[in-house]
């Protein structure tokens, strides 16, 4: 099997493509907790819902709470699009002109007198492609984001061959299952609370109904 030689002289960064991508490795990378918060977040809608066809009344301090949550989603992802630009630029450089080299045992980038060079060993434990690009982790922690890899004149075969052969692993493979639980809970939990009500709706007078469905 050949050994990948891989070199790209121009310029590398692009701050709109890099804001992208590490999106795109944000999604990937907090997939579970994004779930599992997504669920909190239907789940605590419906309590509302239900709690107000039963009682008439909506709990304010609910609903700040999952506002507050997806706002912390949303800051959360735009400060990691931030702290992975940095990290871009360390292993990318923003100046008009530097070099990248890829073999089969390091990553390189060269501009100017300024050369760094690290072993893919040392650089994480897991690879993930996405959409033409690569990211090298340490378990949750990008440390290496090449948002294009055709534009390196790389390939993701060969690239990918490289990294498995200095011992990186594929990051689909290390997942966790946790979230399914939080799910099954949720569900559980709406089911109850529905059986609940509608409980409640059969216990009321059927006068009681006739004025809550004419509005008082």
């Amino acid at each position: 099997m050949l050994e990948m030689n891989i070199e790209y002289t121009g310029r590398l960064y692009d701050a709109a493509k890099v804001r992208r991508f590490a999106g795109k490795v944000y999604d990937r990378v907090a997939r579970s907790s994004r779930i599992m918060l997504s669920v909190f977040i239907v789940v605590g809608l419906a309590a509302e819902v239900l709690a107000y066809l039963r009682g008439g009344y909506l709990d304010l301090y609910l609903l700040f709470l999952l506002a507050l949550i997806v706002f912390a989603l949303k800051f959360n992802r735009a400060r990691f699009q931030k702290s992975m630009d940095l990290v871009i630029r360390r292993f990318m450089g923003d100046s008009d002109k530097g070099t990248v080299a890829m073999t089969d045992t390091c990553y390189e980038f060269r501009s100017g007198d300024n050369v760094m060079r690290v072993v893919w060993r040392n650089l994480g434990s897991y690879y993930v492609f996405l959409d033409g690009g690569l990211a090298v982790l340490e378990r949750n922690l990008p440390t290496l984001l090449l948002p294009s890899l055709v534009s390196l004149g790389a390939s993701e075969e060969e690239v990918k061959s490289a990294l498995e052969k200095a011992g990186l692993k594929d990051y689909r493979h290390c997942r966790s299952y946790w979230w399914v639980f939080v799910l099954l809970a949720a569900l559980m939990g709406g089911v109850f609370a529905l059986l609940d009500l509608m409980q409640f709706r059969a216990k009321m007078p059927a006068s009681a109904c006739v004025e809550c469905y004419d509005g008082g």
